[in-house]
């Protein structure tokens, strides 16, 4: 006779084993690839998505991106923690994340540029160069971190 695993049972061994595969202890490490693109920045770039970020992130991730800002509390999900570490439970289950950054910079741009289901996207706001810039800052604050 099959028997189903409940989702909730599913995503608590799945967080358990990423856990045991990517080691316990100690902080995560930077990458080669997260260090060469973090000594590549330009500082200017950073300055004008830091701008970009207050103006249009941190009503709802934060000032430093904690997924504290002043309209945070009234959306029915909180907004990402950009600075948190290791594995993430969500209401969808859990998700592991392996790697510091948690996103990578192509997956913030396009974060940024298309949203997601609560959050909304800026391609008609932002231009490229926006994008760009404010992904470089938001690498920054979750390093800075």
């Amino acid at each position: 006779m099959y028997h189903s695993i409940p989702k909730a049972l599913k995503s608590i061994f799945a967080g358990i084993l990423i856990v045991l595969l990517t080691g316990c202890s100690g902080p995560l490490n930077i990458n080669q690839n997260e260090q060469k693109y973090l000594s590549n920045l330009d500082v200017e770039s950073v300055q004008r998505g830091k701008d970009l970020y207050q103006n249009n992130c941190q009503f709802c991730h934060g000032e430093k991106g904690q997924g504290d800002g002043p309209k945070a509390e009234k959306l029915d999900k909180k907004p990402a923690n950009l600075t948190e570490r290791g594995v993430h439970i969500t209401q969808y289950g859990m998700r592991a994340v392996v790697d510091f950054p948690h996103y990578s910079p192509d997956s913030v741009k396009l974060r940024v540029k298309y949203g997601n289901d609560t959050m909304p996207g800026y391609k008609e706001k932002l231009t490229d160069q926006d994008l760009q810039d404010i992904t470089n800052y938001i690498i920054v604050l979750m390093h800075d971190s």
